[in-house]
């Protein structure tokens, strides 16, 4: 008989014998864009770095760009992590020594160089990524998203993601002691500090995108006219990710969209007009299971709308639930942090920013509506709690 550790290495050794071709998401309903994908580095030079104050922060951004069909000329394949993150995620979720992550890769739009882009006018979304953890494991989340017709940023901060490998070799690993697989309790000093931390990343990052010789950087292959516009925004993160995204809807006024998908919210001590989603799960990770959120629930006096995942694990609003099913059967759990929602965990997730996305800056707004509606209808086990309970 053979054991689960020898089935699980020889399905990774299998699956890793060939490249995987990830399909994009454009054949599918409300999904309209190829996507242009591209990683970029940047310094911040009034910022210094937490651990070597010597030098500037340094972080590292990958953009999902949206380009309708007609107009790509080309798609290709794309990876979709680099083999230094693939080792540290394989690592983290598989309990394995592989780099089971990078023998996929996206199908991604090469070119698509006969039409002027502006990408001022493409809604932006930041998309932060849980503490410990790669901003690569939210890359199919992503590219779905930005095929709905939304330009999307993840960030690696450094210290706080796992591994970041940049452009030139160099690699940083995570040095923050907060774990991505629980809530934050209590919070500390080591929460305040990835807090501003990444607060202060977003928005030079935020600064960068809105200069149009940067943009040009990102999308090389492209005819871009423009920059950025960085006056209206969404935010969406995930775990502590999710906590800084509450952070800017209270704080930045450019704020359009706030979604907290399972994080711990800063605590409020007065009241707020602005709109906030929250993804909690059940059982586990309710609003009421949280040391923060109900009391800063109270606060808020703008629309919010909760939401619980039925049987759902921390990391089932991620691409683990989508690549789980290409290693072995998406219930049996073998990637850490998953439940039993299965590859749902990742479409849905994606539909519903995406939704939410298109509410605020499409016109019409129902258009965003009506997505919400059938993203909900698609992913039963995602319950709303109803607007302003």
């Amino acid at each position: 008989m053979v054991s689960m550790p020898m089935l699980l290495f020889f399905l990774v050794g299998l699956i890793q014998a060939s490249v995987v071709r990830l399909p994009s998401p454009v054949t599918e309903k409300n999904y309209y864009h190829e996507t242009m994908v591209t990683h970029l580095d940047l310094t911040d030079p009034n910022t210094p770095d937490d651990l070597n104050p010597a030098l500037n922060r340094k972080m590292q951004i990958s953009l999902f760009y949206p380009i309708l069909g007609s107009w790509c000329s080309v798609t290709c394949g794309f990876p979709y992590m680099p083999a230094v993150a693939s080792s540290f995620t394989s690592k983290q979720f598989l309990g394995a020594n592989n780099t089971y992550f990078d023998s996929f890769e996206f199908t991604a739009c090469c070119a698509a160089p006969d039409h002027k882009h502006d990408p001022g006018k493409v809604p932006l979304l930041i998309l932060d990524p849980a503490v410990g953890t790669s901003r690569h494991v939210y890359g199919i989340l992503a590219q779905r998203i930005a095929s709905g017709g939304t330009a999307v940023v993840t960030i690696d901060h450094p210290h706080d993601t796992s591994v970041i490998q940049f452009e030139n070799g160099d690699t940083v690993q995570g040095s923050v002691q907060l774990n991505p697989f629980v809530a934050i309790n209590p919070w500390n000093a080591t929460v305040d500090n990835a807090l501003t931390a990444r607060t202060a990343d977003i928005k030079y990052v935020l600064s960068q995108l809105a200069v149009v010789d940067v943009v040009k950087k990102l999308l090389p292959s492209l005819n871009v006219q423009h920059a950025f516009k960085t006056d209206s925004f969404g935010i969406a993160g995930h775990g502590l990710g999710g906590t800084v995204a509450t952070y800017f809807g209270v704080s930045d006024n450019r704020t359009a969209v706030s979604i907290n998908i399972d994080g711990t919210p800063p605590l409020l001590t007065q009241n707020t007009t602005k709109n906030f989603v929250f993804f909690g799960r059940d059982p586990g990770a309710r609003r009421e299971d949280d040391i923060h959120w109900n009391s800063t629930w109270n606060h808020i006096f703008g629309q919010k709308t909760a939401y619980n995942l039925q049987k759902g694990d921390v990391f089932d609003f991620t691409d683990l639930p989508y690549l789980n099913t290409k290693l072995v059967d998406p219930h049996s759990g073998q990637m850490k942090g998953l439940g039993e929602i299965g590859v749902n965990g990742t479409t849905a997730t994606a539909a519903m920013v995406a939704a939410y996305m298109k509410q605020q800056f499409s016109n019409p707004q129902d258009l965003g509506l009506r997505a919400l509606t059938e993203a909900l209808q698609d992913w039963p086990g995602l319950l709303p709690l109803g607007q302003n309970s």
